[in-house]
Formats: C-alpha cells, structure tokens, sequence
C-alpha cells in the first residue's frame, strides 16, 4: 500500500520535500533526475471495482515529483484533481491480496499479458490511434527499470557474515556481531555475545571488518581470547573466511586531498589534549566541547567529551578526522547556535583554551546536496535504532542539519551530518517495506529512546 501520510503532504502544493539526489546513500541518488523527468510517460494500474484482481494498466504522465514520490496524470486526463501519486522506486511484487501500485515501463503490461486500456472516464474510443496520437515522440522510462530498482536495494552483507560493531552500550570498543539481514540496505546486526541487536546502512561507519579493531588500537570486548590474533592475521594478510567480513566489503574512507596535505604538516603527537567542538553520538541534540584523548591508527581519533564523559573511558567516542561530527573551536557560537552548546562548565570561553585542534584539520568538502530549512525526509531516531520517523530539515549548519521529528517536541530535535546515512528520502520506507513513524501512528516511541 501506497503511505497515504506522504501522499496527502505530497499534494499541498506548499509542502516541501528534500530531493533524491542530496542523499548519496539512497538508491536513485545519482541519476533520478535523468530517470525520472516531467513529462515522461510510464504505466500504472488503475482498480475498476476497488479490487486487486480488476488492475488495468494505461499510460500515465509524470507531472511532478517530490522525492520519490510522483505525481501522475492518465493519458487523455486533462483534470488535475483526477492526478494521483505512486512511489517511483517501489519495486516488490504485490501479493495476491495487494494492489500493484508500481510503476511500469511502457510495454510491460503486454510484454506481461496483463489488461491494458485507458478508464472509462476518459472516453478513449480508439486507444491505439489515440496513442499513436499522442504518445509518439515522447520520453519514456526505461526498460530495465525494475532491475535496477532492485540491484539499487541488494545488499552487500549477506545473512550468517561476523563483523565488527560500535558497542552501543559501550561506544569506546567494538563488539563482534553477525549480520541477521537487511531491508533496503539497512543492515541488522546481532551482537555474539547475545547482548542485543543495533541497525546500521552498509555504508555506516559504525561498523568495521573484522579485525579492525585489533589493527587500529580499538579496545573490543566480549569476543575470545583467540579472536584478537585470529583477526589480526586475516585482515593484514587479506584472507579472511567467507564467514567473515573482510576490508573489501566496505566501501573506502576517503579523505580530501586538501586534508591529507594538511595531515602531512601536522605532528600526530601535537593532538592529544587539544579541544575541539563535537557532535556527540549519545547526546545528538547539542554541540559538545571534546578533548582529543588518543590517536589510533590512520588517523582515527578517541574523543573525550569534557566535563561529560564517564570515569572509566567508556562513553569516549571513536571518530575519523575527516568526520563532520567533528567541529572547529567556536563553531557553535559563531553559527547562531549557542543555545544547543553544551560548555563543560559555567563560564567556559574558548578564547581562553590554548590547545585546541587546528581549523584547517576541520574543514570539510561538503558532498554536493540541495538541503534547504523545511523540507520532509525520513530519518532514523537515535544511532543503532530500527525506528524510522518523518521528519523535517530544522536548519542547515554546514556541514550539519538539525533534524525535527514531525509530531514530537523540538527538545528531541538533534544534529545530523548533510552525509549522514541515517536520514532517508520520503518514501524511502514504502520502498523497501520498512516501518514508518508517522504523526499519525498508534504507537510512537519517542525519538532518542532506545
């Protein structure tokens, strides 16, 4: 079923929706626009007596879109309040009690031998002259649509695969973890030592081959004894076991050419102990001041949050430097959000701090994107979570957003990267047949609650 939450928003001409293309995770993010193009012709069922058995197929013409949602006008179709909306990227075979609410290349009703005509109200006599009429010339969608469809949901990490996770009971280590499955690329993993499940995008970097830790000085827990030289020799010597994610299954970090010249200038020692402003993994809402405490291999950074951190080091955080998470001196202040930063203490003032990580080490190349304030998206509720919520673009910070959830106070608002893999185009969920959170929903654990 189509998610008549979007499609009642997706029809107020006011109502803004963030574009597919500013999410470089979510499939179709590369070439929607060259795939989806107003004025171009697909095919879509229509139901004569409300019932799936009744579909009937004719053309219909994209009119608009509004992230993966279009709006479609029948061929012959001259009233707009006959328009209706249908979810560009949905792709899965309805059941036999379900409506096909697909989209359709044109041709694929009788390449498939399923009934196609125009309806009844829009007395078409002839449909085949009144095509030929009407049709030629005209852009179409491509016919491998659908295998593309589904190659842009595979996953790259198949069920039974051992894995490294960020423990989210204990975010300064990693936990081994099995991969349970995925839906729409959103990754379950269960923690081996049967302490719980967390939910991360294949392209997350919250979770790592296994072996990573070891290489880089990650503290891991709750694996044995054996695991730590076990993991090490197969990732350095490249052959771990297909029971095993290996570093090939992970997409490359790769950092900017202007940050890794700056890299080469810096002594690696001279950081330790410097400040920094920090989106912090467990307290997303605000900007928090943190202290470079350790630096592990390649340039991965364990971050203390000052005056907030636990005693024993278990709350640090584990962060590349190239991270947007990481935030120049002053940043919050210099942006207008001085109401979301969280000093270490009463009468904090960085111009009184004199170590403090260079600015040019926190410069980022913003991946390109068409974020603006107001816009609808889906967006995960807290790091790890499986609870998809409707949300909305709250403020762009480069290189943040500040994420509302729809239908919650703003004290749950909280800070995501622009690159984050947690949020998601509208419609997104109907896609892939993933839960959706709507303000409209029964049950409606709060954002930010595990």
């Amino acid at each position: 079923m189509d998610n008549p939450f979007w499609t009642s928003l997706a029809s107020r001409n006011e109502s803004s929706f963030a574009s597919v293309g500013s999410f470089l995770h979510a499939p179709f993010s590369w070439d929607f626009d060259r795939n989806v193009q107003i004025g171009a012709f697909v095919e879509s069922a229509f139901f004569p007596d409300d019932t799936p058995r009744s579909a009937t197929y004719w053309l219909a013409e994209i009119v608009s879109r509004k992230s993966y949602y279009v709006r479609l006008r029948w061929l012959g179709g001259t009233d707009p309040n006959q328009d209706f909306w249908r979810n560009f990227g949905a792709f899965k075979e309805p059941f036999a009690n379900q409506k096909d609410i697909r989209i359709h290349p044109v041709g694929w009703a009788k390449q498939n031998r399923k009934p196609f005509g125009p309806p009844d109200a829009l007395h078409i006599v002839d449909k085949r002259s009144y095509m030929r009429t009407h049709l030629g010339g005209k852009q179409v969608l491509a016919e491998d649509f659908h295998g593309v469809s589904e190659s842009e949901n595979t996953c790259l990490f198949t069920p039974g695969v051992e894995v490294e996770v960020t423990d989210l009971a204990r975010v300064s280590a990693v936990k081994t973890a099995v991969v349970v499955g995925d839906i729409g690329r959103r990754v379950q993993f269960r923690y081996t030592d049967g302490s719980g499940f967390a939910y991360f995008h294949e392209f997350s970097d919250m979770f790592y081959a296994c072996g990573w830790a070891r290489l880089h000085g990650r503290e891991i827990s709750a694996s044995p004894e054996d695991y730590y030289r076990r993991s090490l020799k197969e990732i350095l010597g490249y052959n771990a076991p297909s029971d095993r994610a290996s570093i090939f299954n992970f997409k490359p970090l790769l950092v900017p050419d202007s940050l890794a010249n700056e890299l080469k200038l810096v002594k690696v020692e001279t950081l330790i102990g410097a400040k920094l402003e920090i989106v912090d993994l467990l307290r997303p809402h605000c900007i928090s001041v943190g202290r470079v405490k350790r630096i592990l291999r390649n340039f991965y950074l364990m971050i203390e949050i000052d005056g907030n951190s636990a005693s024993d080091g278990s709350d640090d955080l584990c962060v590349h430097i190239s991270s947007p998470l990481l935030l120049p001196a002053g940043f919050a202040s210099e942006n207008g959000l001085e109401r979301f930063f969280d000093p270490p203490y009463p009468g904090f003032d960085w111009s009184k701090e004199t170590n403090v990580v260079p600015k040019k080490l926190l410069e980022r190349v913003l991946p390109p994107h068409n974020f603006r304030e107001g816009q609808f998206l889906e967006a995960v509720g807290i790091t790890g979570s499986n609870k998809m919520y409707v949300a909305r673009v709250e403020r762009v910070v480069k290189p943040l957003l500040r994420i509302h959830y729809e239908g919650f106070p703003h004290e749950d608002d909280i800070f995501m990267p622009i690159s984050s893999t947690d949020i998601y185009p509208a419609g997104w969920c109907e896609m892939v047949g993933h839960e959706l959170i709507t303000p409209l929903s029964r049950r409606r654990a709060r954002p930010g609650r595990r």
